[in-house]
């Protein structure tokens, strides 16, 4: 299967599919922090997108998970330093999931930083690649 190409939509196009694919997956209490008609917004505290996902438990209970979605949207690789941002704010709030939805890909250096970041905070990391499947960092 061909991979998805993201090359025709600016960053701000990028962030908003990521908005309507968080929809179209059923999470609730979207909100895209966009917040100003600027090319980035400097007050996103660090996320692009928060949402929430409704989780059914075994035993009947409901609660929501909060996700915390941070879109980069790069021809090439992203580097380490456009990590630090979501990496800060999710070790300072704690949601259950901070998600990285990259269009390309994510350099070696920058995976490494989300492995060990992961493993010595405890914040449960994924990553939603344009050039390889989603996963657990």
């Amino acid at each position: 299967m061909p991979a998805l190409s993201f090359e025709h939509l600016t960053d701000t196009e990028f962030e908003e599919f990521g908005f309507d694919l968080l929809h179209a997956l059923k999470f609730v209490n979207v909100d895209w922090r966009k917040g100003t008609p600027l090319k980035s917004s400097p007050a996103d505290s660090g996320r692009d997108i928060m949402a929430q996902q409704l989780i059914n438990d075994i035993d009947g209970t409901k609660h929501l998970e909060t996700w915390f979605v941070d879109c980069k949207h790069y021809a090439k690789g992203v580097p380490p330093t456009e990590l630090q941002n979501l990496l800060s704010w999710a070790e300072a709030e704690r949601p259950d999931v901070a998600l990285f939805m990259v269009s390309g890909f994510l350099q070696i250096r920058p995976r490494i930083i989300l492995t060990l970041t992961s493993a010595t905070t405890g914040l449960l990391l994924k990553l939603s690649s344009g050039s390889a499947p989603s996963s657990n960092v």
